[in-house]
């Protein structure tokens, strides 16, 4: 759905991955073909700073946790907690909430996001502290 409205899939976070849906996300980069960054990130906010400082996102699409998150990192929010965004009239509202974050986007963007890691501990994997806990 991304596509048809003209965006591109930069990064994509999600909250645990076990059996169930591991085939998913494999299927997922068969599909994009491409190298997007997938963290693990169950509310985590360092994996979605990393993942947001290092692809250069122009909106943020997630639960309602994380938007205003994004938004001090400089990251237009589209929060798609409320609603259902599957068949047409998720189409429909999608391209609803897309339309009112364009609309709220003035301001948002910072010559300097308000960020408080340090480039170092930027420079690491998204995944780096899930793969130190795992160890």
């Amino acid at each position: 759905m991304i596509g048809e409205f003209g965006g591109t899939v930069a990064g994509l976070a999600v909250p645990y991955v076990d059996a169930d849906n591991r085939d998913q996300l494999k299927r997922l980069e068969r599909l994009t073909r491409s190298e997007i960054p997938v963290v693990v990130a169950n509310g985590q906010p360092f994996e979605i700073a990393n993942v947001l400082s290092k692809v250069g996102a122009d909106y943020y699409i997630g639960g309602a946790g994380m938007t205003a998150f994004a938004r001090r990192l400089g990251v237009t929010p589209i929060s798609i907690a409320r609603g259902s965004l599957y068949g047409f009239g998720g189409v429909r509202e999608f391209a609803r909430l897309l339309k009112a974050a364009n609309g709220a986007r003035s301001g948002v963007r910072r010559e300097r996001p308000d960020i408080f890691y340090k480039a170092q501990w930027l420079a690491k994997s998204g995944n780096w502290h899930v793969k130190t806990e795992v160890k």
